[in-house]
């Protein structure tokens, strides 16, 4: 068995999230599936979470987690300005040290016990992302498994008026014209 075999991965996008000295997760807004995007092309601000567990048995052990942004409707890794203007992938990488579990001295540690790394990545301006659908990818020693990614779509502007279009209802193919009398019957009285 190994880390990547054994780890439970989940990812969570949200408005914000932050870690306490404890290393427990605290998110505001989670559970995010759409965003919308500005005139400047940029989403709202937003946060990733991404928390692994693993069987006490690797505590002390390292892995490589890795995160990167998909583009599933071009099929491929998002390119993003770097700090030198030059685009490069979405993708961060980490390695991680497992930590033994804490817990006082007097209290036995369960045979079942998980240890748990939090990763998150915050994006206060939000990204420069098109309306598409995209997905953040998790990999644990550059190897992932069904189920560690989480989809989300960008919504673009809504459409504007259509100038040039039909002159009236009557042009409109399908639309029912207005109530005209027949022969037989008499025009209502006009007051």
């Amino acid at each position: 068995m190994s880390i990547h075999s054994d780890a439970q991965v989940r990812l969570i996008i949200c408005d914000f999230a932050n870690t306490d000295a404890a290393g427990k997760l605290n998110v505001i807004g989670g559970g995010i599936s759409f965003m919308g995007s500005g005139p400047q092309g940029q989403t709202s601000p937003f946060s990733v979470a991404v928390i692994v567990n693993v069987p006490s048995k690797y505590s002390g052990q390292q892995f490589v987690l890795s995160l990167e942004l998909f583009d599933e409707t071009r099929k491929q890794v998002v390119q993003a300005p770097a700090a030198s203007g030059a685009a490069e992938a979405l993708r961060v990488q980490q390695m991680v040290t497992l930590a033994h579990i804490q817990l006082p001295s007097h209290v036995q540690t369960p045979p079942d016990a998980e240890v748990q790394h939090v990763m998150v990545m915050n994006f206060p301006t939000g990204l420069p992302l098109q309306a598409s659908t995209y997905d953040w990818k998790v990999q644990i020693d550059a190897q992932n498994r069904p189920g560690w990614y989480s989809r989300f779509h960008v919504l673009g502007p809504a459409p504007g008026p259509i100038f040039g279009g039909p002159t009236g209802p009557s042009d409109i193919t399908g639309i029912a014209q207005p109530f005209a009398a027949t022969k037989d019957e008499p025009e209502p009285p006009h007051s």
